[in-house]
């Protein structure tokens, strides 16, 4: 797991910079203590078999 703080294009350009494949992208939003919302941008990737 890692929080990178992006936004969900440049999470996207750095997967595929990385040579990986994207299997799911999903986005969760999840309560704080404080009643505040937060969205987690979640993905699933693989190395690529290209190479």
């Amino acid at each position: 797991m890692f929080f990178a703080g992006l936004d969900e294009g440049s999470t996207r350009t750095g997967i595929s910079k990385a040579g990986l494949r994207l299997e799911r992208l999903e986005r969760i939003n999840e309560s704080e203590a404080d009643g505040d919302i937060v969205e987690f941008l979640w993905i699933t990737a693989t190395k690529s078999s290209a190479g």
